[in-house]
């Protein structure tokens, strides 16, 4: 380990200086029980990064990476965590059957759930064992369980959780085929649809064709056909039975089944999607694009406020008028498209 200082900070005790870090967390674990009397496997400890993130270190892993975050000394916050679960209270306001986005922090524990119908926002913290990850995507199943997986950076994951915003808890599920971030997901008949994505660093990642599901009844992941081309930032949507998906490294929407169902978007951008009947909203670049599945063609065009990536880490939510959805370029900005008005716009940032 490098030559740095440890300062650590308890919560409600004095802080301490160390001389030199600890070679390993479980190393750093036995000082805090000889400095503080404490179970060290009871303590959260966590950090600020360099863009004043608060992270938390897990293992050895996040570990020497919190540690590679300051120049000459480590400053660590430890408090003792509260094995009790949090009050349900939190979510109970938000009554089940309402329409709610879900907003997960990068390197935290903490998920936003925003009500749609009342256009305010409760936060909830997972227990310790899970931090979440820059551009995963995540999808609410049926039950009202979120099946959430891939993100990383600057390397992609195959991690998936099975996560319970009403009680806070978790599951591990089987990795994904593949790694990935900034991936499009959508949920069908029992099964998770991925497509598409990035490897490794943004920017410097290469774009995916690769697309998987997954298979809740027996818990497993399997291949299928690749997309046509490429693509990052991208989306799945589901008309019917048939899954559609688009993204940077595409000029078109396309079946997932078949290269025969392709809508030409005229421009080359990540985005996200939604369905009403057998319209799907793409919401990419410069414009709305209303396509009909039906006649296979863009029926009507929106402009959007300037040109960018509208990529979300979940599907879109529709709510009477309005298409709903988180947008990743302003980390949780919540956004709002009327289709009656054609009025777009930011309702409010998530990011705490």
């Amino acid at each position: 380990m490098e030559n740095k200082k440890l300062k650590l900070l308890f919560s409600g005790k004095k802080g301490i200086l160390l001389q030199r870090l600890p070679d390993s967390i479980e190393s750093l674990h036995k000082i805090i029980e000889s400095y503080y009397t404490v179970d060290s496997t009871k303590v959260q400890i966590t950090f600020k990064d360099k863009e004043k993130d608060e992270c938390e270190v897990l293992d050895n892993i996040t570990y020497i990476a919190a540690c590679g975050e300051f120049e000459s000394k480590v400053v660590f916050s430890i408090s003792v965590f509260n094995s009790v679960p949090i009050s349900r209270l939190t979510i109970a306001k938000v009554p089940e059957g309402r329409k709610t986005l879900k907003f997960f922090k990068k390197k935290t524990r903490k998920m936003a759930i925003f009500d749609i119908e009342t256009e305010t926002t409760q936060w909830v913290t997972f227990p310790v064992g899970i931090s979440f990850k820059e551009y995963a995507a995540w999808v609410e199943l049926p039950s009202g369980e979120i099946l959430y997986c891939g993100g990383g950076h600057p390397t992609s994951s195959k991690e998936a959780y099975l996560l319970n915003p009403y009680t806070q808890t978790y599951k591990s599920l089987p990795g994904m085929i593949h790694p990935r971030h900034s991936h499009g997901i959508a949920y069908n008949n029992g099964c998770v649809y991925i497509v598409g994505g990035m490897r490794n660093m943004l920017f410097f990642g290469s774009m995916m064709k690769e697309c998987e599901k997954f298979v809740i009844e027996t818990s497993t992941w399997q291949a299928l056909d690749d997309l046509e081309t490429p693509r990052g930032d991208s989306a799945a949507v589901v008309v019917g039975e048939k899954v559609f998906a688009m993204g940077k490294g595409s000029q078109y929407l396309t079946g997932l089944d078949t290269q025969n169902s392709k809508i030409d978007l005229k421009e080359d951008e990540g985005g996200c999607m939604a369905t009403i009947e057998d319209l799907i909203y793409v919401i990419q670049g410069q414009k709305i694009k209303v396509c009909s599945i039906t006649d296979l063609r863009v029926v009507e065009e929106i402009t959007l406020p300037r040109k960018e990536s509208w990529w979300s880490h979940c599907p879109p939510v529709c709510h009477e008028d309005s298409i709903y959805f988180v947008w990743w370029e302003e980390p949780g900005w919540i956004c709002k498209f009327n289709r009656r008005t054609k009025e777009f716009k930011k309702l409010t940032s998530l990011f705490v």
